[in-house]
């Protein structure tokens, strides 16, 4: 790697060496602490002979993961009281990406360590000045709460570390459909949003989530599809800024809701001919057949109203009288009865004097 400090900007950028042999790959951008006026960072190439796991700064103070980069400036996380990791100065730490030190290259814990275990020996470093942050920008940094004027390092992966408690959160909008009809369209991530207690920044676009069907008495791995009816959970997560997973389950059903979809013509045909529901269909926007669950009402030529027969009695139907019939069907939703379809077609009967004139 090869790593800038932009004094200016209060940034270090590290780099990769690319196939052309030149470090112009972006890999890292950190927000750091540089030199006052009074005391500034050198600026020049130099190349680190040294690291320390814990090393003395002025004061007396403690930093952790120490790389020297020339004479007495170093990389190192905001300094502590003492050679423990929850006495960093809670007010120094706020100052991270403005001038703050004696001449040292202040960072968090984390990137501190990144460098630390990352950047061998001999890595070369450029300190320089502009007003350009570089092609990764530079990031915000943390800020903690100066009630405690010594405490942790919220991005220290010390496994005591008090933040590392500190979930992010997810949040389910009330608005969020808990139905989705069948066939059409519905987001799964709308209305669904995280955040990171500890940066305070949205997390919203990190989230993920997993998919389970409810099968014969029990959730399975399933692809979440409106042209598959059941029961899904969605399983969301977020990682926080320390890497600490956050989960949220919410359950979304399929249904099939809307009124069927009748099939019918109208028709002529002879005297006593049975069935009054040939060629009639109906079905649930799924494709689920309603159609022998229908109820048929027959007005027969002469007759002041409609006789309603069921479905296999309106199949044995016989239209005995030459005329004009009136059929209406009806197809309930079964999910939901009060959805409902009718269609009323005209059935021409043609007597027997009739079908001899055609003859």
């Amino acid at each position: 790697y090869y790593i800038t400090v932009n004094r200016v900007a209060c940034q270090v950028m590290v780099y990769a060496k690319s196939e052309t042999g030149k470090y112009d790959i972006p890999v890292k951008t950190f927000t750091c602490s540089v030199g006052l006026p009074g005391t500034p960072t050198p600026t020049g190439t130099f190349t680190t002979p040294a690291k320390y796991r814990w090393h003395t700064l002025m004061g007396p103070s403690y930093g952790q993961y120490c790389t020297r980069i020339v004479g007495g400036v170093l990389f190192h996380s905001v300094a502590g009281s003492n050679m423990t990791s929850h006495n960093l100065s809670a007010g120094n730490y706020n100052m991270l990406g403005q001038p703050a030190s004696h001449g040292c290259v202040r960072l968090c814990v984390r990137d501190a360590k990144w460098i630390y275990d990352n950047c061998a020996l001999r890595t070369k470093v450029t300190v320089y000045s502009s007003k350009n942050p570089g092609p990764l920008g530079k990031p915000k940094g943390i800020k903690v709460s100066t009630s405690r004027r010594m405490y942790w390092d919220p991005t220290d992966p010390d496994k005591k570390n008090p933040y590392r408690k500190q979930k992010a959160t997810i949040s389910i909008s009330s608005k969020k459909a808990a139905t989705a009809e069948y066939g059409t369209s519905y987001n799964i991530k709308s209305g669904v949003t995280a955040k990171d207690k500890i940066t305070k920044r949205s997390l919203t676009s990190k989230v993920t989530y997993g998919v389970t069907k409810y099968s014969n008495g029990k959730y399975k791995k399933a692809k979440f599809s409106t042209k598959s009816l059941g029961t899904y959970r969605i399983k969301y997560a977020v990682k926080s800024s320390l890497g600490v997973t956050t989960t949220k389950t919410f359950t979304v059903r399929v249904v099939d809701t809307k009124a069927p979809v009748i099939t019918a013509k109208n028709r002529t045909v002879n005297i006593n001919t049975t069935n009054a529901v040939s060629g009639v269909s109906a079905k649930m926007k799924s494709g689920k057949s309603v159609t022998s669950s229908m109820s048929v009402k027959i007005k027969a030529p002469g007759a002041g109203s409609y006789t309603t027969y069921s479905y296999a009695k309106a199949k044995a139907y016989k239209f005995t009288k030459a005329g004009t019939y009136y059929v209406q069907y009806v197809a309930k939703n079964v999910n939901k009865p009060n959805r409902a379809a009718t269609k009323t077609v005209k059935i021409t009967v043609l007597g027997d004097a009739v079908i001899k004139s055609t003859k």
